[in-house]
């Protein structure tokens, strides 16, 4: 009689653990919408929608829709993607077992043919400033060009050879840019992320197509330079600290240097 009581109570705690752990893993939050092209709000089939720095993935519909589960709660990135569109990335904030309802419109890339000969390619209204500004001269520029070179490089190991970067490693193969002038001085570093693995430090200030993803607050989360890859990038810049930065992306708290990342535009 005893054994089956201790059986008996082996197997209530097994049970008790089991849906423990059902109940956790439904905690987690989700997102769901569809992605349509731009002009037609046609629904875009195969069009992936990711969170890179979770690592997590899935692919819409035949009807455009899609739904993607076991999203941590918290401030995350999104990359929607697909072949013959310009990508675009979108920064979602998760709540404990909520579903984030949300459309995503892609823009188509247009191929034109030039009916006259150019002795100079002008730069789309985007990359204007980092033209402007590599001409200049002040800060570390990769173009289009250098990028091209470096496809199958992770953007670590790329960033990793400007100067004035360090790259901080996360647990899981994340990284992060920090700026190696500042490391040393208490007063600059922003706090780290126990839960990825890295420590406090000079972490600098990241801009995804001008829009701000990292800087620095206890509310933001650190940017994951290898959640993107070349190959999406048209071009990179980086300044070591305010007196560099362009007067739109400096100012107090720029420190820790800023790292801007241009999305790849449509030839």
């Amino acid at each position: 009689m005893e054994a089956m009581r201790t059986a008996f109570s082996v197997l209530s705690v097994l049970c008790f653990t089991a849906l423990f752990a059902t109940v956790a893993r439904g905690q987690r939050a989700a997102l769901a919408g569809s992605v349509i092209a731009d002009s037609s709000e046609r629904p875009i089939a195969g069009a992936e929608v990711a969170i890179p720095l979770l690592k997590l993935s899935t692919h819409a519909n035949d009807s455009g829709a899609f739904r993607l589960s076991g999203i941590t709660p918290g401030t995350h990135m999104i990359i929607v993607r697909q072949l013959g569109y310009a990508p675009i990335w979108a920064r979602l904030t998760f709540a404990d077992t909520q579903t984030v309802e949300t459309d995503f419109v892609l823009i188509r890339r247009v191929v034109t043919l030039d009916t006259v000969t150019a002795t100079e390619q002008l730069p789309a209204a985007k990359m204007r400033g980092f033209e402007e500004r590599r001409a200049i001269g002040i800060g570390h520029f990769l173009t289009r060009d250098d990028l091209a070179k470096k496809e199958n490089w992770r953007m670590a190991e790329l960033l990793s050879q400007v100067p004035g970067v360090r790259i901080v490693r996360g647990r899981a193969g994340q990284a992060f840019v920090m700026n190696s002038r500042g490391q040393s001085t208490i007063l600059l570093n922003r706090p780290g992320n126990r839960q990825l693995g890295i420590p406090p430090g000079c972490y600098a200030d990241v801009y995804l197509d001008g829009v701000e993803v990292y800087a620095g607050r206890d509310s933001m989360s650190h940017f994951d330079v290898n959640s993107i890859v070349p190959f999406l990038l048209e071009g990179v810049e980086y300044y070591s600290g305010p007196a560099e930065a362009p007067i739109q992306y400096s100012g107090t708290g720029k420190t820790c240097g800023v790292l801007l990342l241009w999305t790849r535009i449509s030839k």
